[in-house]
């Protein structure tokens, strides 16, 4: 059993076998508890990523999880990471703002993802850029997998 526990403002959150406890710490724990501790409380050793030169089926790398979010990190480098999420319906993210630029790609189900107060409906096989600083959450109406491209190099250029 893996399990993380983080301090998000002054709330306690855990996650136990990628099932996050207490929405908010999904980016936290994401971006910031891989092998150190928060607020004073330990983390879990870092969690493995998809081994090399071997294909693996997306739906059986992550177990969603009754009334939760299941989250598992695929790839990690230093210019991002790319984590696969898997929300039971009716579970959000709560909005939140991120550094980086991140890309959500709908695999299953469909999720409605609010950023900058716009609603943008996502369905399977589109992808979404979510800009660095600007509030973002999201939430799923219905089961739903995605894949969340986290981009921790800051981009440039007229778009931004």
């Amino acid at each position: 059993m893996l399990v993380w526990a983080a301090v998000v403002g002054r709330e306690p959150h855990a996650m136990v076998d990628g099932a996050v406890k207490g929405v908010e710490a999904w980016l936290l724990l994401s971006q910031h508890c891989l092998s150190r501790g928060v607020n004073g409380i330990a983390m879990a050793t870092k969690p493995q990523t998809i081994p090399p030169a071997e294909a693996l089926s997306l739906h059986s790398l992550v177990t969603p999880t009754e009334q939760g979010i299941a989250s598992r990190v695929l790839a990690r480098t230093a210019g991002g990471n790319l984590t696969l999420f898997a929300f039971d319906s009716g579970q959000d993210l709560t909005e939140h703002t991120s550094p980086f630029d991140a890309l959500v790609m709908v695999l299953e189900g469909s999720l409605t993802l609010t950023i900058g107060g716009k609603e943008v409906p996502a369905i399977p096989g589109t992808i979404v850029r979510m800009p660095a600083n600007v509030p973002h959450a999201v939430s799923a109406p219905e089961r739903a997998r995605m894949l969340l491209l986290m981009l921790r190099e800051p981009a440039t250029g007229p778009d931004r």
